[in-house]
Formats: structure tokens, C-alpha cells, sequence
């Protein structure tokens, strides 16, 4: 720890101090395991790039015991048996220590998120492979769109005589001029919303 704020704020490339907190370093770290942290840096050194990087990194701490020190059982949300990470996070190193988090199951995975007419590029494709032969879990999520109601029919019919007779234009002609078709992207080629790339 003394070595991580003894360099803080030397000037890289790769590093972005104001990001994440020491603290949320460390359970990331813990999180993807040595071997795997590890394997991700050496590909990052090697290549130097970070595009096609999933979209999100997930990180969750289950909490293993029934009981625990005041401060800890105060951050774990009492249906779920997770602990509130930026809360703990947000404490002071006296009142959360890391030790304490070390106990638990702590779990991380990279997603990347597509929506209904999207799929996935080359590049994220590669870091998906990369990501898991560094044996780090990596997930697509496909959103899908939610299936539309169908539009109510009108309870009264017009015709062009009554529109003309209050000097509307006809609701039966057509009032917009036709637009032009746009292209329908094929939707993706996994039908289920998660899996394991």
C-alpha cells in the first residue's frame, strides 16, 4: 500500500489516479484472482490498448457469515448477504478494514452490453476471448426491446364527406408524404440475454 501512494500522481498513460479508490482496487484484484489480474496486465503491456474493452466491470462481495463486526453487518443488505461496496469503500481504512473483506466470496466479471439491433465488433470480440483465456469471467448481455401493445382502435369512423364538411383534410388520404425505408439490422445472433462468451 505504501508503494500504490508513494507513486500517486506520477504522470502515465495507463493510469488514471482519480478513478478508483485504493480500497476498490484491491477487491477488483481479489475479485479476478492473481494468476488472472496477472494474465490481464501482460496482455495490456503487450498491446497497449484498451479498445473493445466490455462495457461494464461487476464486482460483488457475498457476505459468508450469519454475524461480523458493527461496521461490517451495517453494509450488508440483509436480503441479498452483499455488502454495500461503495459505502465500505467510502469508510476510513480503521472502520472498514480489508481484512475483513478478504473472508468473504468476492466475485467479478467484465459484460458487454447490446442492445436489440447491435452486435458485437471484432475488437470485442478479441477481448472477450483475451478475457477469458485469462480465465476472467466475461459475459455478452443482449437487452431486448420490450413487445409493444397493441394500438386501440378508434370507437368512431371517419369519412372524407364529414372532414369536408368541417374543412379538414381527410384522415383516410394519406396527409405525410412516404418516407424512405430504413435499413433493418438482423438481430443478434444469440437469442438469449446472457451467456458466457
Amino acid at each position: 500500500m505504501s508503494e500504490q501512494l508513494a507513486e500517486q500522481g506520477t504522470q502515465c498513460a495507463l493510469v488514471n489516479w482519480e478513478g478508483f479508490s485504493l480500497k476498490y482496487m484491491q477487491l477488483m484484484a481479489v475479485g479476478m484472482g492473481g494468476r488472472a489480474l496477472a494474465d490481464l496486465i501482460d496482455v495490456w503491456v503487450k498491446h497497449l490498448e484498451t479498445s473493445g474493452l466490455p462495457d461494464l466491470f461487476m464486482l460483488r462481495v457475498k457476505w459468508q457469515g450469519a454475524t461480523g463486526p458493527d461496521y461490517a453487518m451495517e453494509l450488508v443488505d440483509g436480503d441479498m448477504k452483499c455488502v454495500d461496496i461503495a459505502a465500505w469503500c467510502a469508510a476510513g481504512s480503521d472502520e472498514a478494514p480489508m481484512d475483513a473483506m478478504l473472508e468473504q466470496t468476492v466475485e467479478a466479471q467484465f459484460v458487454e452490453v447490446k442492445g436489440p439491433r447491435d452486435r458485437l465488433s471484432d475488437t470485442q470480440i478479441v477481448w472477450l476471448e483475451r478475457l477469458n483465456a485469462a480465465r476472467i469471467a466475461a459475459v455478452v448481455c443482449y437487452v431486448q426491446e420490450p413487445k409493444k401493445a397493441p394500438v386501440a382502435a378508434t370507437s368512431k369512423k371517419r369519412t372524407k364527406k364529414a372532414d369536408a364538411a368541417v374543412g379538414k383534410q381527410s384522415t383516410t388520404e394519406k396527409s405525410n408524404p412516404p418516407t424512405k425505408k430504413s435499413k433493418r439490422i438482423p438481430p443478434p445472433h444469440v437469442p438469449i440475454e446472457i451467456f458466457d462468451y
